[in-house]
């Protein structure tokens, strides 16, 4: 097994990237750090765990939330930088994601999709509300996975993320060879595909597009390719069950950030994606399928990540930049991710927002760098959800901690 330097996060995230101490836009000190030419508000507090966002045309910031009714709309009426007019709004089922695209407003719960008339001149939601799918993959113990991610495409199609039902498809919480093949790749740990029907009042139809995802809730449209980008999660308890070492198990496998090809198979829970400092995707067999003479279990012939990054971080949304931020942060998309529980017993890590530069044809370039994190220690930022404005104020939310955060172009007030 590979050995890792205590400094190796250096080598994932230069020091020359970090964010800068942290003020809030008014001068006052604030724990959330950002980089210079930013800066960040405390935008709304109290709302419960809410997890994406989406930011309608009106300025309305949208959340999903997981306790009922689902949804949570924020409005800043005074233009002070701090919601002042908070609704509740849903069908009565929490949830994890929201979208908005076309004059719509969907949102996943965790057993269905569905979605509500919101014209982007409109103040708030209007009619009735239109069932996209039901009776969706949903347990209510072991792992489960629950939560659903989506993302509309300009097509008009919606993209579902269904997590798997074990943490790697072998009975039990112990050490144990795995299930070949795997049920849950029957009717979860991938990504779906919801389209329209043909006529007025028809169902809609699903669809697999690409399979072997342990738990892909990040998922969005890049608007400047239309090309899908998602982020999965790796698998769990690598010490624990199979010996490895604490801190090889704190690192491995790694989360990965990968495009959405029909057809596409990342490997769970045969294959797991490996991290390594110097950043190379590779899929390595997983221990519950070692020695196994299967043509499924064949890493070759899965799909590598775009990239990856340390175990456990646990990636929890994605968005694309726009030309309305400033200079060095139009071509890009900004991962945030929760912090690692699954480290132990060492310490936890990850809980960052992190830009990736594209290129021209969408695809990662360069290295990551930080664009927030808390000065507070593990556990004081737990992001789940972020989203840009259409004037470059982005927004970022805390579901352990209730919060949703506004960053801004330009420096703090100096106090």
């Amino acid at each position: 097994m590979l050995r890792f330097l205590p400094g190796l996060l250096l080598l994932l995230l230069p020091a020359t990237a970090m964010a800068q101490s942290g003020r809030d836009c008014d001068g006052y000190l604030i724990h959330v750090s950002v980089p210079d030419g930013f800066c960040v508000m405390p935008f709304a507090d109290n709302l419960g765990p809410v997890r994406h966002l989406v930011v309608h045309p009106s300025g309305a910031v949208v959340a999903a939330r997981r306790t009922a009714p689902g949804i949570v709309i924020l409005r800043d009426t005074d233009g002070d930088g701090i919601a002042d007019l908070v609704t509740e709004f849903g069908h009565g089922e929490g949830g994890h994601s929201v979208a908005w695209a076309g004059d719509w407003l969907y949102f996943a719960s965790e057993k269905a999709i569905v979605r509500w008339r919101w014209p982007a001149q409109a103040a708030e939601p209007t009619g009735e509300m239109e069932w996209l799918a039901e009776g969706l993959p949903y347990l209510d113990y072991g792992y489960a996975h629950n939560q659903k991610g989506i993302a509309v495409h300009p097509d008009g199609s919606v993209y579902v993320s269904f997590g798997s039902a074990s943490d790697n498809c072998a009975p039990g919480d112990e050490r144990a060879p795995g299930r070949l093949p795997c049920p849950d790749l029957e009717t979860r740990a991938g990504i779906w595909r919801l389209v329209p029907g043909e006529g007025a009042g028809e169902p809609w139809r699903q669809e697999r597009v690409a399979t072997g995802l342990r738990n892909a809730m990040p998922i969005a449209v890049d608007p400047r390719t239309d090309r899908i980008w998602a982020m999965g999660h790796g698998r769990d308890a690598l010490n624990r069950r199979w010996g490895w070492t604490n801190e090889e198990s704190a690192l491995q496998p790694a989360e990965m950030l990968f495009e959405v090809i029909p057809g596409s198979d990342h490997g769970w829970p045969y294959c797991m994606p490996r991290w390594s400092p110097e950043g190379t995707p590779t899929l390595v067999r997983a221990p519950e399928y070692q020695g196994v003479a299967d043509p499924r279990a064949d890493c070759e012939s899965k799909t590598l990540p775009a990239r990856v990054f340390p175990g456990h971080w646990a990636p929890m949304a994605l968005t694309f930049s726009t030309d309305a931020l400033p200079e060095g942060w139009r071509h890009g998309a900004f991962l945030v991710f929760h912090g690692s529980r699954g480290r132990r017993p060492l310490p936890e890590d990850g809980h960052y927002a992190l830009f990736v530069t594209l290129d021209s044809l969408g695809a990662p370039l360069g290295p990551q760098r930080i664009f927030a994190v808390s000065g507070q220690g593990p556990g004081a930022l737990r992001l789940s959800g972020v989203a840009i404005a259409a004037d470059g104020h982005l927004f970022l939310s805390d579901d352990d901690h209730g919060r949703i955060f506004m960053v801004r172009p330009g420096a703090p007030i100096e106090r």
